[in-house]
């Protein structure tokens, strides 16, 4: 092991991070993103941090969280407060957050570069320590300040088998790190000087004092040492993945992990399972005393309890099945469904009920064609409702009469009236060795009670429907297919689109003119193809060079969404010649739906559901392009400018970007980005009308990369 003290400086980016979300949680509650870590001072005030930059507060106890808008993006993990005031959040960079005031406002700053940051603790309020690993060659890293983080010095342990993923500070100046795969270290100098000792796979532990301490191992069994770690020795196997443990005293100690919290009250001689009323995944526990303590898990769940453990109360609510359809007829009413699941609304979303459970299986579509008539399509299966959802019949299956061995696959559903609906899929038949595939419509005229197959071998898959009206709308699947109906869906006829290899994912008609379709080829680009004149004839474009995005809702020939997996959100307001970036709090898998150009939601994986008032934010263009080689800061053009310029930039690799502008003397005067954008290239504009002539510098912030830039305003 070779010591290196290196003194650095801290490069402030931000002042205060402003959040620029117009997204309202509605499902699950307080929130739905995966929550890592969770740190209270005391049995009132705490803190629980997570993914997308999510950070809740709450006074209570936990019984009710609050969300902190502090606009951070990165996925946050250890969350330490040393007072109600001051305290401290590590992102899965090189970037931590430290806050003065209680969380309302953070300062954004790098320890390094080119490492990732695991765990911090201070042992008052000028001396601390972080602890983390080097990206480039996987060595531990341990940081340590004497005066409040204003600097750090560096130990770096030259070991690729130093993994520092946690940090227990101990008595007497001592200390130990390790954790993740490798060696364990320790202080007895409060950090001056680090010894190594041990060679064990930990993904947590912690000690009640010098000598005993509780670790998890790799394979999610606890192991106990009585001797300060030199030796370990087994003393619970679990079949769940364990992620946290964490001893009150010497003899009391909780693990979670999986669906488990586990007890001991005899220094891990023996585990007990607690009932913790919920299922859901839990990755951090922490007790501020022996009997009050949290448990936050993967989408937003957190649970609490003031008895040691005996009760613990959910303190979070809402569905967490996959969502991937709603429905919506007007401001207040409407209906999602998922993975086993109904929701109901009338009230805009401000509630929602679950009115359907009936199993696990997935419910593709929900349709309703008047206020009380409603179908809702499991894979193969078709339910009917005639009370506004209140109870659900099952009405028929949907399959076909074949003396082949037959595979169907489901996609969507569309009911035109309460006679006429249609369903998309594909069918696989075979018989010994003789095996095909075609794309399969169904289309039934007495309510669904029976179903004619339309056979279509144009493609192998049909994936989506949308109809203008009772007779005028267009199916598309894979390899380019587009096919439109002028009668109800009784015939069928092919379009050919300006793709011919493209897997089309999604199709919205605006009017009966006005067609849009989306899907991906070439591995990798998001294409859109266009129509103005019903499907006679199709443009095509580049809509980003992310395959993720997959979903399309356009409200009328100019105004449209696009979303898909993670939490991407684009918008345009010329028919898709210009789509801009639009911030969304969550990295889930997003199904866009809008009502009209300002109410809007976003259904999703983990039970999410965003609603939006506010419509499109017009901030971030997205320029199409190849994805870039390498990050780049672009000069801004026209430049001298008077008072607006553009700002392109490019990036190699997703991640959390700034890019802030000052003047001459170093002053924050504008935010122009704070998020995390996918490979790409963008551009953002600046409005310098409220400022006087001059010489101005704007700066990207992105992961390791910096790069500043000066821009010249003529008045």
């Amino acid at each position: 092991m070779k010591k290196s003290i290196i003194i650095l400086s801290l490069f402030l980016c931000a002042a205060t991070l402003k959040a620029q979300y117009n997204w309202v949680w509605q499902n699950p509650l307080p929130q739905g993103n995966s929550l890592v870590c969770v740190f209270f001072l005391d049995k009132n005030t705490g803190w629980a941090a997570g993914s997308k930059g999510m950070l809740l507060k709450s006074t209570d106890g936990g019984s009710s969280w609050s969300i902190q808008q502090t606009g951070m993006t990165k996925n946050l993990g250890k969350v330490h407060f040393i007072n109600q005031n001051t305290g401290y959040i590590l992102s899965d960079t090189s970037v931590y957050y430290k806050t003065t005031n209680g969380g309302n406002n953070w300062v954004f700053n790098t320890l390094g570069g080119n490492s990732v940051l695991k765990d911090i603790a201070f042992l008052d309020e000028n001396t601390g320590f972080i602890t983390g690993e080097k990206i480039v060659n996987d060595y531990g890293v341990i940081y340590k300040t004497t005066n409040a983080g204003v600097n750090w010095s560096s130990y770096t342990i030259n070991s690729s088998v130093a993994n520092l993923n946690r940090l227990d500070l101990l008595e007497n100046g001592k200390a130990i790190t390790g954790g993740g795969y490798g060696y364990f270290y320790y202080t007895t100098n409060n950090g001056t000087d680090w010894f190594r000792f041990g060679y064990e796979t930990r993904k947590d532990f912690d000690y009640s004092d010098t000598t005993n301490g509780l670790s998890i191992n790799g394979l999610g069994t606890i192991q106990k040492t009585t001797n300060g770690g030199v030796n370990w020795a087994n003393c619970y196997s679990s079949s769940d993945t364990l992620t946290s443990i964490q001893m009150v005293s010497l003899t009391t100690a909780y693990c979670v992990g999986g669906n488990r919290i586990l007890k001991t009250t005899n220094s891990g001689a023996n585990w007990t399972i607690q009932n913790a009323g919920i299922s859901g995944y839990f990755t951090k526990v922490f007790f501020v005393d022996s009997l009050n303590g949290w448990v936050s898990g993967y989408a937003g769940k957190m649970l609490r309890t003031s008895d040691g453990g005996n009760n613990w109360i959910a303190v979070s609510g809402g569905t967490i099945n996959n969502l991937i359809f709603s429905s919506f007829s007007d401001a207040n009413s409407g209906y999602i469904c998922g993975t086993g699941s109904i929701l109901k609304t009338t009230n805009g979303g401000n509630n929602w009920v679950q009115q359907w459970s009936l199993n696990g299986d997935l419910v593709l579509s929900v349709n309703f064609v008047n206020n009380n008539t409603g179908y809702a399509f499991q894979p193969g299966r078709l339910y009917k409702t005639t009370d506004g959802g209140s109870s659900w019949n099952f009405l028929s299956e949907v399959k076909i009469s074949s003396t082949y061995f037959i595979t169907y696959d489901f996609y969507k559903m569309h009911f035109l009236n309460e006679s006429t609906g249609i369903i998309v899929g594909s069918l696989y038949r075979s018989m010994g060795s003789y095996s095909f595939r075609e794309g399969s419509i169904y289309r039934t005229t007495n309510g669904g009670v029976n179903w004619v197959y339309q056979s279509n071998s144009i493609v192998l898959y049909y994936v989506d429907i949308s109809f203008i009206n009772e007779n005028t709308g267009w199916i598309v699947g894979t390899s380019g297919g587009i096919i439109k109906t002028t009668n109800a869906g009784a015939n069928w006829i092919g379009q050919p689109g300006p793709f011919t290899t493209v897997n089309y994912q999604n199709v919205s008609a605006a009017d009966s003119n006005t067609v849009y379709i989306t899907g991906y080829g070439n591995g990798l680009n998001t294409l859109l193809a266009k129509s103005t004149n019903g499907g006679f004839n199709w443009t095509g474009s580049l809509v980003s060079t992310d395959k993720n995005i997959r979903y399309i809702d356009f409200i009328n020939r100019n105004t449209g969404w696009a979303s898909g997996e993670k939490g991407l959100l684009y918008a345009t307001t010329n028919g898709g010649t210009d789509w801009f970036y639009q911030p969304t709090p969550t990295n889930e898998h997003l199904y866009v739906n809008f009502l009209d150009e300002h109410t809007g939601w976003l259904v999703g994986n983990s039970g999410v559901i965003l609603k939006t008032t506010s419509g499109i934010i017009s901030g971030i263009k997205v320029i199409p392009s190849v994805t870039p080689a390498s990050h780049m800061l672009y000069q801004n053009y026209p430049n001298p400018f008077n008072p607006i310029t553009k700002i392109r930039f490019q990036l190699s690799e997703a991640g959390s970007v700034v890019i802030k502008v000052f003047d001459i003397t170093g002053r924050d005067l504008s935010t122009l980005i704070n998020d995390r954008l996918q490979p790409g290239t963008y551009e953002t504009t600046f409005d310098g009308s409220k400022l006087s002539s001059g010489i101005y510098f704007y700066r990207i912030n992105t992961g390791d990369f910096s790069q500043t830039k000066k821009m010249v305003l003529i008045r």
